[in-house]
């Protein structure tokens, strides 16, 4: 964890009691009980006396993903503290996702030309980070108990169960169980998806694990990344002979860490077959996969032919920051994303 820093390291603003905290953040006593909810009522609320709108979506894999998004009041809060006392905070040098100056790109940007790329993902990242985690990290910054527990309350939440809706009844009896585990998880206060303040809040509750892994890749002279959930570590024709036990290694540390791996995405990538390193093609250097760039360049092809209407049912605004960002994405490629481009610029976005 961060035992043993001290406040001037990180020039954090010196918040010595509840009252320095609410003039901190623009609050009244009141309103900042309020959204701290240290009672633990917003899952006894009704949905328009919440602290945040819950939005429940069906994943790939079958699988449901939840958004926590705080309303205006708590999400300012929030960027408050995310703005003027965790931003200042350094995660470890292995994160790379929810950091300046990195990305998901210069994380893979390590990992090429490499012999072996082996790729841990760890399961519900931010809801497996409990308020008891947090409380903690804020201790370590030096915060006294009455403050600490304030800041965790507005940093965490406890998902009321009638966001979820009921149970699909096709669902197998594990998939069932899985279900079981997740809402038990969400009801108990964790770090929300959708919450400013919780990526640097999770980079901060994984420094251990950063840590230890990096320590272990650096013991097999390998390199390891973290981007959010996503685990890489690569090296050379030792860690292709070792790559099961170096796997079982990194679910060790995961789990003494206090995290869950999510088995089926356990990734062991040989120099032969396609290396991916979020998202990107990693053999030799960083790329967009073919298969990514195609379907791009197809969609952008039948906006500019059809017009957008024709390929989304997205609000126009939508749609076009959407395939924006998704041509931006390819800029490692400079040669693919001039191409993108020049479609993306040639659509008529006002005939639509």
């Amino acid at each position: 964890m961060l035992a043993f820093v001290m406040l001037p390291a990180f020039e954090l603003p010196a918040l010595a009691d509840p009252r320095a905290l609410a003039d901190f953040l623009a609050l009244d006593d009141a309103a900042l009980h309020g959204l701290a909810d240290l009672e633990g009522h917003e899952r006894r609320r009704r949905p328009t006396a919440r602290h945040y709108h819950y939005a429940c979506a069906r994943k790939a894999d079958g699988g449901e993903r939840l958004i926590e998004a705080p309303k205006p009041r708590l999400k300012a809060a929030q960027r408050r503290v995310l703005r003027r006392l965790l931003d200042r905070v350094p995660p470890h040098d292995a994160a790379h996702g929810f950091v300046r100056r990195r990305s998901a790109v210069t994380s893979a940007e390590l990992h090429a030309g490499q012999a072996m790329v082996i790729r841990v993902d760890l399961r519900d990242f931010f809801a497996s980070i409990p308020a008891s985690r947090v409380h903690a990290i804020f201790g370590a910054l030096g915060y006294p108990v009455a403050v600490r527990r304030l800041l965790t309350g507005l940093c965490t939440n406890a998902t009321p169960l009638a966001v979820w809706g009921p149970a699909s009844p096709s669902l197998s009896s594990v998939a069932l169980r899985e279900r079981r585990r997740r809402l038990a998880q969400y009801a108990g206060p964790h770090l929300p998806a959708g919450a400013p303040t919780s990526p640097s809040l999770a980079n901060l509750a994984a420094l251990g694990l950063d840590r230890r892994l990096a320590a272990l890749a650096r013991s097999m002279d390998c390199r390891y990344t973290r981007y959010a959930d996503d685990l890489t570590i690569s090296g050379g024709d030792a860690l292709r002979r070792g790559a099961h036990a170096c796997v079982s290694t990194i679910c060790r540390i995961a789990v003494e860490e206090g995290f869950v791996i999510h088995p089926r995405k356990t990734r062991l990538q040989p120099r032969g077959v396609r290396q991916t390193v979020t998202g990107l093609v990693v053999n030799a250097r960083p790329n967009v996969p073919r298969d990514t760039y195609d379907r791009l360049r197809a969609t952008l092809f039948n906006c500019v032919r059809l017009g957008p209407r024709t390929q989304s049912d997205l609000p126009l605004a939508e749609l076009e920051a959407q395939l924006r960002g998704r041509v931006e994405w390819c800029a490692v490629n400079p040669g693919r994303a001039a191409k993108l481009r020049a479609l993306f610029d040639a659509i008529d976005w006002s005939a639509a």
